[in-house]
């Protein structure tokens, strides 16, 4: 019999990572980490551990297995060139690091939009049963009276007794819309769809610090293990998480053929920081382009972290707002039948 192989936790791959980049830190190789690993891990992923020390021995790249266990693309990426430049046991805390950081985040963002999602869920309900228990008394009133419903009351009362069109108009629009996005990636290139994503609001600039981060800190390491720079682009576009820094790095070859500087090139393809390829002409002329490279990469991980906290603090409010306006709407709806009827007495 099969068994399918469940997915670790993103608690339980930062515990490997972390632990397994300490183990090689103190002289382990691999195969000794992994075996050590397996004495203090869940039964369910002590098969798993074993066949990728199993993997190992045949001699399969790290970066693979990883991706076999189905860990983070992070991790996966960052073992891939760590792999290259041999400083893997930093590479796997550096690595833990980022996904725990991550993880907080997102924990953070959950507990903050927990409660205001419920309150929302929790208005939704009021006004469906608005729709299907006091609209059609107030529309019995309206006619009781001989009143003339006013445009809100008559929206109301057609969405009560059209439900099924609505959900039928919903969906055809959702349909129509994944298709037309569908369509729209088929006809974009790699690098198009990556500039789209770098020119979305609120998330455009996320994007670009976060490809800034991991090139500039890949390059440094790859320097400090004495890869020439151009060396540094032929790995990069072998990466396995990032397929189309392939395309990038063949159009930044293709301008340097055709006589453009390096940071012309660079700045061809606008995923990065503005001041990306102004830092590595400048390490280039100081001849501590590995030392620039670390330093600036680390200043854009904590601009992006800082920012995606204050995008998780703003959130917050933006729906405590539209919750708000929403509670308006719904009194409106209640109290105007009741002064329409009373004017009317």
């Amino acid at each position: 019999m099969i068994f399918k192989q469940k997915q670790w936790k993103i608690e339980e791959q930062i515990n490997v990572l972390s632990r397994l980049g300490m183990l090689l830190e103190r002289g382990y190789s691999l195969n000794e980490g992994f075996e050590f690993l397996q004495l203090s891990i869940a039964k369910d992923k002590q098969i798993a551990l074993k066949k990728s020390v199993d993997k190992l021995k045949d001699g399969q790249p790290f970066y693979q297995v990883l991706e076999d266990l189905q860990f983070h693309p992070l991790a996966v990426s960052f073992v891939f060139y760590a792999e290259k430049y041999g400083n893997l046991a930093t590479s796997l805390q550096t690595v833990s690091k980022l996904l725990l950081r991550r993880k907080k985040e997102q924990d953070q963002l959950k507990k903050l939009l927990t409660y205001p999602i419920f309150l929302l869920c929790f208005t939704f309900l009021i006004f469906f049963i608005i729709l299907n228990e006091l609209l059609p008394q107030f529309m019995h009133m309206y006619q009781s009276f001989s009143i003339t419903p006013n445009f809100f009351i008559r929206l109301f009362f057609w969405i009560q007794q059209n439900p099924l069109i609505i959900f039928s108009i919903v969906i055809t629009v959702l349909i129509i819309l994944i298709f037309i996005l569908q369509m729209y990636k088929k006809r974009k290139n790699d690098i198009e769809i990556q500039l789209i994503i770098a020119k979305t609001p609120v998330i455009g600039r996320l994007f670009q610090l976060w490809q800034t981060y991991y090139l500039s800190y890949h390059i440094s390491q790859l320097l400090k293990n004495g890869v020439s720079l151009m060396e540094c682009f032929l790995y990069i576009e072998k990466d396995p998480k990032k397929t189309y820094f392939k395309s990038i790095v063949k159009k930044i070859q293709q301008m340097l053929l055709e006589g453009y500087k390096l940071e012309q090139a660079i700045n061809s393809v606008p995923i990065w920081e503005k001041e990306f390829g102004q830092i590595i002409i400048h390490g280039q002329l100081t001849g501590k382009l590995e030392i620039e490279l670390e330093v600036y990469s680390h200043s854009c991980i904590e601009l992006f972290f800082e920012r995606l906290e204050k995008m998780v603090r703003i959130a917050q409010p933006m729906i405590f707002g539209f919750i708000a306006l929403w509670i308006i709407f719904m009194y409106m709806s209640i109290m105007l039948p009741s002064f329409e009827v009373m004017n009317n007495l």
